[in-house]
């Protein structure tokens, strides 16, 4: 028996939720509705749409999944429990990747901007960046003879400064339409020879600064590596691009795969670079959604990828809908199931602003770089709903105990004597409880300020 999802819109008023059927054939009235509400009521940064018994569940998993218990002991400079006194818990950054993949132009307007352009709703949710499109191919070497690197020296060097993470994106495309034109005239040993040139130009220099590399995209529907060189080749670039960058985990990347028919395909191809012993560390997957998304499909999709046993990192993500409010429902429907899915280890979004778009639903800026409905979902979950910021009060063991997302944090206390104590933690994703001492450093030895008096002679 097929099984109906239904879905509880609450909306910030005293009035009793709707009620609205899940199924596509009404999405439309959905919309209709919500869009007229929207206008009303505008939701504000700290809003979610969606309620209902899977929304709890979801909720739950990503609690379980994204978060770690963490023990703070308040000790004061003799290393005495300090009771009954609050210690602030403050988030600063996420340890899961939250993304954008970045072009020229966007680095050169946040180098530009400064600080402030990271302040502001939805740019204040990123904490990594995809180079891909400053690290392809044919932006780096348009032409045998070129070779340009400065937009991708300057994003890492600034990522690196910031804190952020970064993956490299796809190395080698096997769709011949995105090779530099040179390249992809190539045949044979040219061919080949202008593959291992591409690794070794690319890798030694910056594989070591990133979290990951896609050695090859587009090998769903396109093969020219293998058509023209053969499997054997595929093998022999995995295989170097582990001799040039042992640390660096290499994957690849598809382009839509997480609905039934291209899912199956994608799984699929992986068993087959397995049979001819490739190891892939990760899977990367642009993901558009457009439609009515359903929460109970896209789950099983994950799941089903996950069973390849390979780390999930959703890129170039886009996120659409009939109207601003159905994006918005899409957008919290996507961004709750991927956050909820063990296997999915990152997510990036293509782009952010109207401007880049024909249909201005998969903004999440506005043409005044204010937060779209869906721009306030994405706002609201990351930085409100699933962010730490509070504060505890110590027992009389100067412990405090609690479960908070994993990521960097500032902990901090004022102690009866008025002495202020703070100290930055990394707290990595893991099970077991992660214990931070929160201690002053003792004082140093102050010098007499009296002048010294002259040695009696």
């Amino acid at each position: 028996m097929r099984q109906t999802s239904f879905y509880s819109f609450s909306f910030p008023t005293s009035r009793s939720a709707f009620l609205f059927s899940g199924r596509s054939k009404i999405a439309a009235w959905h919309s209709l509705v919500l869009t007229l509400f929207l206008l009303l009521f505008p939701l504000p940064l700290t809003a979610q749409i969606l309620q209902g018994e899977w929304v709890t569940q979801t909720q739950k998993q990503i609690q379980d999944v994204r978060m770690v218990p963490l023990r703070v002991i308040l000790v004061d400079a003799d290393s005495r429990p300090v009771p009954a006194t609050e210690v602030h818990v403050r988030m600063l950054r996420h340890a899961f990747p939250f993304g954008l993949e970045i072009s020229a132009k966007d680095m050169s307007e946040i180098i530009e901007a400064g600080p402030a352009r990271l302040d502001r709703p939805v740019w204040r949710c990123l904490n990594a960046l995809s180079l891909e499109n400053l690290s392809s191919w044919s932006a780096m070497q348009p032409r045998p003879d070129e070779l340009f690197t400065a937009p991708l020296d300057q994003a890492l060097a600034w990522c690196e400064t910031h804190g952020f993470a970064t993956r490299l994106g796809s190395v080698i495309s096997n769709d011949p339409h995105n090779l530099p034109p040179w390249a992809a005239a190539l045949q044979g040993q040219e061919f080949q020879t202008a593959l291992e040139n591409r690794l070794a130009t690319l890798l030694p220099r910056y594989a070591k600064r990133v979290g990951g590399v896609d050695l090859f995209s587009e090998v769903l529907t396109y093969d020219v590596v293998g058509d023209r060189l053969g499997p054997a080749m595929v093998r022999r670039l995995f295989e170097q691009a582990r001799v040039l960058a042992p640390q660096a985990p290499v994957g690849i990347r598809f382009s839509d795969t997480l609905s039934s028919d291209r899912l199956q395909a994608m799984v699929r191809q992986v068993r087959d670079y397995e049979q001819l012993f490739v190891s892939i560390d990760a899977l990367a997957v642009r993901a558009n959604f457009q439609g009515t998304v359903m929460h109970p499909q896209l789950a099983r999709a994950l799941n089903w990828a996950g069973e390849t046993g390979k780390p999930l990192e959703i890129t170039g993500l886009e996120v659409a809908g009939s109207s601003p409010a159905a994006a918005a429902i899409n957008t919290e429907i996507v961004l709750r199931t991927l956050f909820a899915s063990p296997y999915v280890k990152g997510i990036y979004w293509a782009r952010f602003e109207a401007q880049s778009y024909k249909d201005s639903t998969f903004a999440l800026l506005n043409e005044r770089g204010q937060p779209t409905e869906a721009g306030k979902i994405v706002d609201g979950l990351i930085r409100r709903l699933w962010w730490t910021d509070a504060s505890y009060k110590s027992d009389e063991l100067g412990n405090i105990q609690t479960r908070v997302y994993a990521g960097l944090y500032e902990l901090s206390a004022q102690l009866p004597t008025g002495q202020q104590v703070r100290l930055e933690v990394f707290l990595a994703p893991q099970a077991q409880e992660r214990v931070a001492v929160l201690q002053p450093l003792p004082h140093a030895t102050i010098p007499a300020t009296e002048p010294a008096t002259a040695p009696a002679e």
